[in-house]
């Protein structure tokens, strides 16, 4: 369900790293990592008021200046409802997944919403007859 293995950046990167890893991926977030160590978040709705505030002085901050430490972690063998449920109690959009504290995947809302349409199709299949609207 998770993204196996997702892309990371470093907490010395620039905003401009940010965003174009962001853009290029189609990712609204991206985890924050710092000589190998998994520190935070760094999100598209940061880089925007980074860039709101500061304008073209925004350009020289690094990922670092804009991270968000606080992060919803969780170890990989973590039953989905329970992270799901977690993420729900933090209202936090991701889970980052570690397996012995290394970075090796996220879940994220559309992940949930993609698992939660798969598992009532399974449990609802559409009608098959063609008089259905």
């Amino acid at each position: 369900v998770m993204t196996p293995f997702p892309h990371a950046i470093d907490s010395g990167a620039s905003l401009a790293e940010a965003r174009e890893m962001m853009g290029e991926h189609d990712f609204s977030q991206l985890p924050v990592v710092e000589a190998g160590e998994l520190v935070g978040m760094v999100s598209q709705r940061a880089l925007l008021i980074a860039h709101a505030l500061g304008g073209a002085d925004s350009e020289s901050l690094t990922v670092a200046q804009v991270i968000t430490p606080d992060r919803y972690v969780v170890e990989i063998r973590t039953r989905v409802d329970e992270v799901v449920a977690g993420m729900a109690a933090a209202r936090v959009g991701s889970a980052l997944v570690v397996k012995n504290g290394k970075l090796v995947g996220i879940l994220t809302d559309t992940d949930v919403a993609k698992l939660c349409d798969q598992t009532l199709r399974e449990l609802y299949p559409p009608p098959v007859d063609d008089e259905t609207a």
